[in-house]
């Protein structure tokens, strides 16, 4: 609304209007002499206490946030909203008078401006930004009894239905898929890619949506999740015919537990079918999967490390001690933790270091190679052997990929660990500290190590930071992958 201008609006569902409903944004706005301007006057007292009269109902509330402009300039009459928040709305005494407060000491001159004595002009406004633009609170639906009375060409129709509504109590969410043969099990709580892999020909993948509050705890039973599927996160097309629980998009209330259940499903399930699924939980917090199929390929992990897939022909590198032994535990699985038959896949290993021989993988894909230095090798120096993956097709073994495995001889490491607070061995690119104690968390602890579990990260509301860096005993210098 302004102090000299005209503009309209009205409250209307299916075209047709209720004016009993008036919403702030339907304000009747006019111009011309000062008795039908909206704005009649604006009053600061000393304190600071700022009040306005409008000419007609303002249809604005407690609560409310408001942006004003006193003719044009913020400063003018020391009552327009410096922060661009706006000001929050403190009482409102009559339908058409309202109150906020300003700085006393910094900002407030005591006086009135009115539009009777030309004192308000065009550029006094006052605009509505409880939750955006022109949006205030009577425009949203509040804990509480609302009623409603249905209209059918312009008349009102049959009883009023009485609801009850209560608060939002959404401060954040998750998302996980469940993790099986065929299904990437994958844990999210952001809105970003959390990228889970479909093994190619499976037509259905389940999911939960869990809805937390601003204690970290699950909300209770009849919270609403809006579920759909859309293009992914990272890029591209959404590609093939996808469903939520059957249908093209679902509102699912919270059990119990505060959470939701649902199971996307597909007729398109080839290596090129890809979507998201989205899940706005209270409308107040958003979290989502990109999921994509893929054809079954079987690689390499060491699980002797905390390291993830060893990619296709990619290097080993390894760090040990004088005469030192350590052991490649390699595991051959493909990208569901699925362990590769021995019948058709094993491991050779040849090279300085080694025994040279064929390991046959066990019934969970694992084959332990161990590697050892004789003594010969300097300090500084290194040796290298070789692991390939090999495949059999008809009755020919061959390469599907092959390692070169370097190992470096190093004096006996040091490893130094960051005090509580400290920042001194921060990872690369992250904003971690030290945080050594922190209070027992209240929900069961699963040991997991994603690389072959299924099971989805549970969402913990506390941990430990533990920093720290292995140095050469001598140079001092960074050693990675050191085993001794």
């Amino acid at each position: 609304m302004d102090a000299d201008d005209a503009d309209a609006g009205s409250s209307t569902v299916n075209g047709q209007t209720d004016a009993s409903w008036t919403l702030v944004s339907a304000l009747p706005q006019e111009g011309g002499a000062d008795d039908i301007d909206e704005i009649e006057k604006v009053v600061v007292t000393a304190a600071g206490l700022v009040t306005i009269t409008t000419s007609d109902p303002h249809n604005i509330v407690v609560g409310d946030k408001l942006n004003v402009v006193i003719n044009g300039a913020a400063e003018d009459a020391k009552a327009a909203s410096a922060d661009a928040d706006g000001v929050v709305v403190t009482s409102v005494p009559t339908t058409t008078t309202l109150t906020y407060q300003v700085p006393s000491t910094t900002t407030a001159v005591a006086g009135t401006a009115d539009s009777a004595s030309a004192a308000l002009n065009v550029g006094t406004t006052i605009a509505v930004v409880t939750w955006a633009a022109g949006i205030g609170v009577t425009d949203r639906v509040y804990a509480g009894t609302h009623t409603a009375k249905a209209f059918f060409a312009g008349v009102a129709n049959g009883s009023t239905l009485t609801v009850g509504a209560v608060a939002a109590a959404t401060a954040s969410a998750t998302i996980a898929s469940t993790g099986s043969a065929v299904v990437a099990g994958v844990t999210g709580t952001t809105d970003v890619a959390n990228d889970v892999v479909v093994k190619t020909g499976t037509t259905s993948a389940a999911f939960t949506v869990t809805v937390l509050n601003s204690a970290g705890t699950a909300v209770g039973a009849g919270r609403p999740v809006v579920l759909t599927t859309e293009a992914p996160f990272d890029g591209g097309a959404a590609s093939g015919t996808f469903k939520i629980n059957g249908l093209s998009s679902a509102t699912v209330n919270t059990d119990a537990n505060g959470q939701v259940a649902f199971t996307l499903t597909t007729t398109t399930s080839t290596n090129t079918a890809q979507t998201r699924v989205n899940a706005v939980a209270e409308n107040l917090a958003t979290v989502g999967m990109d999921v994509h199929w893929d054809d079954q390929v079987y690689t390499l992990v060491d699980y002797s490390t905390t390291a993830g897939v060893i990619a296709a022909n990619v290097a080993i590198a390894r760090t040990t001690t004088s005469t030192g032994t350590y052991t490649l535990d390699l595991a051959v699985a493909d990208q569901w933790f699925q362990a590769a038959p021995a019948a058709s896949y094993r491991v050779v290993v040849t090279g300085s270091g080694v025994t040279e021989k064929i390991h046959t993988l066990s019934a969970a894909g694992r084959a332990a190679v161990v590697v050892t230095d004789s003594g010969i090798t300097a300090v500084g120096g290194s040796f290298t052997s070789t692991v390939a993956l090999q495949k059999l097709t008809g009755a020919t073994w061959a390469d599907t990929s092959s390692h070169t495995a370097t190992t470096t001889i190093a004096a006996a490491p040091t490893v130094l660990l960051g005090g509580d607070a400290s920042t001194t061995y921060q990872p690369a690119g992250t904003a971690l500290a030290v945080d050594l104690s922190d209070a027992v968390a209240l929900k069961a602890l699963v040991e997991i190590d994603q690389r072959s579990s299924t099971t989805a990260t549970p969402v913990y509301g506390n941990d430990v930071v533990v920093q720290g860096v292995t140095r050469n005993s001598s140079t001092s210098a960074a050693v990675a992958n050191m085993h001794s």
